[in-house]
């Protein structure tokens, strides 16, 4: 998937305020140094448009998995993530394989 563009338009209210309400629980990411192995660049957009204040979060797929939202970032890797990767590879309908870039 190097360099390509995945595209999949969610319009289920459920699904849509599911997703927002699991991004809204992560914690806040860890303060310090974090070394990050295996982070392939692989990013995911996902923008949402008449609710959750039309905000824009980035979700980073690889590595420290990050999400940023506005000037934010939170961690989505598990345990502390509350299973918010493994709900979104779900609602995209992906493997984790095909998730994280393969």
């Amino acid at each position: 998937m190097s360099n390509s563009k995945f595209t999949k338009k969610i319009v289920d209210e459920k699904t849509i305020r599911e997703l927002g309400a699991s991004i809204n629980h992560l914690p806040e990411f860890p303060r310090g140094i974090i070394h990050c192995p295996a982070d392939n660049g692989v990013q995911y957009e996902m923008d949402f448009h008449n609710s959750l204040d039309d905000r824009v979060v980035l979700v980073h797929a690889t590595g420290c998995q990050q999400v940023q939202v506005n000037s934010k970032t939170y961690w989505a890797m598990e345990p502390k993530g509350n299973g918010f990767r493994a709900l979104l590879i779900e609602k995209l309908g992906l493997s984790e394989k095909e998730f994280l870039g393969g």
